[in-house]
């Protein structure tokens, strides 16, 4: 028997993210409206997420991604495979599944992508390919982590690009990374991959931002 890394009694503490939620950018309805202004482009198609980005489940993915605690990565994993399971009609759209890549450096130093952590238990759960191959960051950039949106956005701006455009041309792509803050990241992904071929690109995160 496996140990717990997380307890039942802290996994009950997480803040789903349930409907109503706006079908663009995942965040909670108020009022029946979304408190985004959807003027500005987006390059995904959809974006969701688990829970908020707060507490239990702030906590281990900042052990996952500064800690190297990797022993979190299933647990985070099974959370995105249980919330896919909600949702049939969305997951039988999928064709393959892409995680958020991290820069070469920055692999080297943390020793593993928290994103491609998840996406392998997800892809695994739903036997759905596997696209790590595809979509590479080309520029190291600094860690978002406290950051002004704006200057998150200028962060990540053309930050991302896809090799080997076969792997997901005329796809519609399942984008797995551990949380969305402001988008920004997502969004420069999403369009590197529109950019690549894939018709559709579909944002899961573990966690979001409120």
């Amino acid at each position: 028997m496996q140990p717990k890394y997380i307890c039942d009694a802290c996994l009950d503490e997480i803040q789903l993210m349930e409907p109503p939620f706006c079908l663009k950018c995942g965040l909670p309805l108020v009022e029946g409206r979304c408190r985004e202004r959807h003027e500005e482009d987006y390059f995904f198609d959809s974006a969701r997420a688990v829970g908020v980005y707060d507490g239990v489940l702030r906590d281990a993915i900042h052990k996952l991604k500064y800690s190297g605690h990797q022993v979190l990565a299933p647990i985070l994993a099974d959370l995105l495979i249980q919330h896919l399971k909600k949702y049939p009609s969305y997951l039988e759209r999928i064709d393959c599944i892409v995680p958020v890549s991290i820069h070469p450096s920055r692999l080297k130093q943390r020793r593993f992508n928290q994103s491609e952590l998840l996406a392998i238990d997800v892809s695994r759960a739903f036997s759905l390919p596997l696209v790590t191959e595809s979509l590479v960051r080309t520029r190291k950039t600094s860690a978002q982590f406290g950051l002004s949106a704006d200057k998150r956005r200028e962060n990540v701006e053309d930050a991302f690009e896809v090799v080997n455009k076969s792997l997901i041309d005329g796809r519609i792509v399942l984008l797995i990374d551990d949380v969305l803050t402001t988008g920004s990241t997502a969004n420069e992904s999403a369009k590197a991959l529109k950019d690549g071929g894939a018709k559709e690109v579909h944002v899961l995160t573990v966690a979001r931002d409120l």
